[in-house]
């Protein structure tokens, strides 16, 4: 997977590219990250008009089990199962503090050349939602809204928690980061579309400190 340089998962739904692009079976060694999930059997054919095709997932079990392979042979986090049932269960009791708990331990067995050189916000949320997909579980990553999209939100039959994701290149901007993301889903309303149907809503800002490398 790193010979190919396969990307975050979630990078792969609905991508469009060029079919001339692709190669022979025979040449699959020398295939750029698309041909080589597609040749594999990963990503199917979607749409087609004329030279474009949109590539996707089949179905939910082959991007689950591309987001497991990612966690085992990418980031090398072992029990990564267990952690993502575990902060499945804290999410359903809305308990944010577990869910940041259970998090910061799966960051600490990522080994520091498997961070990758750009760590940003996108690198951690997609993390979190490989955790729940790598355990066989669904969440809605980046739902859009008419002023934007949440980075994660789940729901249950009485709750829904959405969570935004941020970065501080510092531990001292933590808090500043924390206030700017509760801003962020206050005034684009991520939360305001599940407002009407009785469900309890719990909001949080899980802010990445890159310099401790953990989740605060």
């Amino acid at each position: 997977m790193k010979e190919h340089q396969i990307l975050d998962p979630e990078e792969y739904r609905h991508i469009v590219i060029n079919s001339n692009d692709f190669i022979s079976a025979q040449e699959i060694e020398q295939a750029d990250a698309a041909s080589f999930l597609y040749q594999s059997g990963y990503l199917t054919i979607e749409k087609k008009e004329e030279q474009l095709l949109t590539l996707d997932y089949p179905n939910r079990e082959v991007k689950n089990s591309l987001s497991s392979m990612y966690l085992k042979l990418i980031y090398r986090v072992e029990g990564y199962a267990l952690l993502g049932n575990e902060i499945w269960k804290a999410l359903r009791q809305g308990d944010i503090a577990e869910i940041v708990r259970l998090y910061n331990i799966a960051l600490a067995g990522v080994a520091y050349e498997d961070y990758g050189k750009n760590r940003n916000e996108f690198w951690y949320r997609s993390m979190f939602v490989m955790l729940l997909r790598g355990a066989g579980i669904i969440s809605n990553s980046e739902p859009h809204t008419s002023k934007g999209r949440a980075d994660v939100v789940i729901q249950f039959k009485n709750l829904v928690v959405v969570l935004e994701f941020k970065i501080s290149k510092t531990s001292a901007g933590v808090e500043q980061m924390k206030r700017l993301g509760a801003q962020q889903i206050k005034e684009r309303g991520y939360a305001d579309v599940y407002s009407g149907d009785g469900r309890e809503i719990i909001t949080a800002v899980l802010v990445a400190d890159a310099e401790n490398r953990e989740v605060r």
